[in-house]
């Protein structure tokens, strides 16, 4: 099976019959208590480019190094208070270069949490369905979730893929 950077750009990842044809992902939106410490932790940490156009927001960016990737953009709007905090299921993923990435990210936020504002910092561990995954995730001031994980092998979503709607499996689950 190819992987993502074979496949064909035009068609991978776009539904045929969808009403609206999207041009990509663009971008996600975030609340913050203290817009210093979000981008702190998000230039020093986590590598975003960061720009505040304005005193109650500020625009992170970040180019993948996959070739042919795009800018992923976060905005956050400063707020006395976060009306709706997330849950660690609902959270914001980075995939770093493999478990020692993961294990020197954990050690510097765990030692950091002050600095950085940051209420949580769980221990890395095998997570996801069977364990696939090695990664933690932590919680900023702002009640953000974030995960930092050890990049995963591009087969295993592409074989969910493969498999298909779980409605229309035959009764051994494949």
């Amino acid at each position: 099976m190819p992987g993502l950077e074979e496949l064909p750009a035009k068609d991978w990842g776009k539904a045929a019959s969808s009403v609206i044809k999207p041009v990509l992902l663009s971008r996600g939106t975030l609340e913050s208590v203290d817009l210093a410490r979000t981008r702190l932790l998000c230039e020093e940490v986590l590598g975003f480019e960061c720009a505040q156009p304005h005193p109650v927001r500020l625009v992170l960016r970040h180019r993948s190094d996959r070739p042919g990737s795009t800018y992923w953009v976060l905005e956050v709007q400063a707020v006395p208070e976060v009306r709706t905090p997330q849950q660690a299921t609902n959270h914001w993923g980075i995939w770093v270069h493999g478990r020692s990435a993961v294990d020197d990210a954990y050690a510097l936020l765990d030692a950091n949490k002050e600095k950085y504002g940051l209420l949580r910092v769980q221990n890395p561990r095998q997570t996801h369905t069977d364990g696939r995954d090695y990664s933690f995730y932590f919680e900023d001031i702002s009640h953000v979730w974030w995960e930092i994980g050890e990049y995963p092998d591009e087969d295993e979503f592409m074989d969910l893929f493969g498999h298909g709607d779980w409605d229309q499996r035959d009764g051994n689950g494949t």
